[in-house]
């Protein structure tokens, strides 16, 4: 027994050794994962993700639709049609001409035929009506195309998001590894003291509830990991299996935020800015449209070039008919050339006089989008200044945290090297652990909201970052 104590000093110091190495333990062992920096990720976002797709696609049928508006705009209609019909008379009525001469307008079921050819259908002018509809078509494709920007920024923003929540849930289940692994440790010192006499069944059994707790933390980290892995698979497009060594370190990037230059650049780049300014640039065109509806206004369009071939065959013996070829047709050959000058008044109808009601509908919608605008403006300016306000205090939290953290982990060193000497007090030890633990895992819970809160508002904002980030 003697032998005994006098190996128990070498052995504590042993042990604390082992645990001196707090941050250092070596991590859970993977099965091959795939090294993925933030850069990486992103780019295979962009590639593979089916959100991002969706956007491309839905992009291009914008493009699809605007090109729809600038031709019927710009460029005259040709059209091709040709027809054959065949009939036969089976009986005149009596007392008419067909009676008297059925020779001559009976049918007898000979083909008539007609191609057409019309060149250059065209509305020269119709009060500017559709270039209303043009301008409205091409405000939308141009907000199509912001929104594809946007929906790229705003899934690059999710991303990292994903991304450092992921790494820093794996940091923080590497955390209660090592807390589980010192509370181990520490129960099986318990254990050994507690056979020697130097320790009571208490302390053995608080030791116990002690790894207990720390292995219930371990596995609620575990899970949170899990869960949020197969979310980061899911965006980069990967199969639930992969797994990924995400190997970007989430970065403290304190940023100098002006509000009154934030907000300008709402005003110019923002989606809800955005949104709100085409609806309201919507409603005025529409006001305008509806407008001209109740009035006379009179339509120009050149009906274009019309080339036709006719057939008109069907075996008659009247001049209409009459052969002039030597199998029996007559074949005709028309140019024709005409402009139409349109006019109508809607009088009454569905929307009452003159549409009056279409034309109250449009000014109410008009109204409707101003001051839709006017409250987005209010709301953008609140937000930024709360998004301002609640960064400011996260980097203040942050800072107070990390030196939280550097003087816990001072403590806890200190601990460690007297317990290599002298005897120690398992609470105090136990105390500590959780301390500099808790102090770690706030810590990195702060620093998450921090990269979060900052790519909030540079999406809300319509920035890629805001001025001196670098994310």
């Amino acid at each position: 027994m003697k032998v005994k104590q006098e190996a128990f000093p070498l052995l504590f110091s042993l042990f604390f050794i082992f645990v001196f190495s707090f941050v250092n333990f070596p991590s859970r062992v993977h099965a091959a994962p795939i090294p993925l920096t933030l850069d990486q990720a992103i780019q295979r976002m962009v590639e593979n993700n089916l959100t991002v797709k969706t956007l491309r696609l839905s992009y291009e049928l914008a493009e699809v639709n605007y090109d729809v508006a600038w031709n019927t705009f710009y460029m005259p209609n040709f059209t091709l049609s040709a027809s054959s019909q065949s009939g036969h008379s089976v009986s005149s009525l009596p007392f008419t001409t067909a009676r008297d001469d059925p020779n001559t307008y009976r049918s007898r079921g000979y083909p008539q035929s007609t191609i057409e050819l019309s060149l250059g259908s065209y509305t020269i002018f119709n009060f500017f009506k559709d270039r209303a509809l043009y301008d409205i078509a091409k405000l939308n494709y141009e907000r199509a195309r912001s929104r594809y920007q946007e929906g790229l920024r705003a899934s690059r923003f999710a991303l990292i998001n994903l991304y450092f929540q992921t790494k820093i849930a794996q940091e923080k289940l590497e955390a209660s590894e090592r807390s589980m692994t010192i509370s181990q440790a520490i129960a099986e010192l318990i254990e050994s003291r507690k056979s020697l006499g130097k320790a009571t069944e208490d302390e053995q059994n608080s030791a116990a509830v002690d790894l207990l707790n720390a292995r219930v933390s371990y596995t609620t980290e575990k899970r949170n990991v899990e869960q949020i892995s197969v979310s980061l698979n899911t965006t980069l497009n990967a199969t639930p299996e992969t797994e990924f060594k995400l190997t970007t370190e989430p970065p403290f990037v304190p940023v100098f935020l002006d509000e009154k230059h934030l907000f300008d650049v709402f005003k110019a780049q923002s989606p809800t800015a955005k949104d709100a300014e085409l609806s309201l640039a919507t409603a005025e065109m529409a006001t305008s449209l509806s407008e001209k509806s109740r009035l006379p206004l009179p339509t120009l369009s050149f009906s274009g070039i019309t080339l036709s071939y006719n057939n008109g065959y069907s075996g008659g013996t009247s001049p209409a008919y009459s052969s002039t070829t030597p199998n029996g047709t007559t074949p005709y050959g028309l140019l024709e050339v005409a402009a139409t000058l349109s006019l109508s008044l809607p009088i009454f109808g569905p929307n009452g006089f003159f549409n009056e009601k279409a034309v109250r509908t449009s000014y109410i919608q008009r109204d409707m989008a101003e001051i839709s605008q006017k409250n987005t403006m209010m709301n953008g300016e609140l937000t930024i200044r709360q998004s301002i306000a609640t960064i400011k205090q996260l980097e203040s939290q942050i800072k107070t945290l990390r030196e939280s953290l550097a003087k816990n982990s001072k403590i806890l060193d200190n601990i460690f090297k007297r317990a290599a000497s002298t005897s120690m007090d398992r609470l105090q030890l136990r105390d500590a652990v959780l301390q500099a633990r808790q102090s770690e895992l706030n810590y990195l819970d702060s620093l998450l909201s921090h990269i979060s809160e900052k790519n909030t508002l540079s999406e809300y904002i319509g920035l890629d970052r805001l001025p001196g980030d670098q994310l």
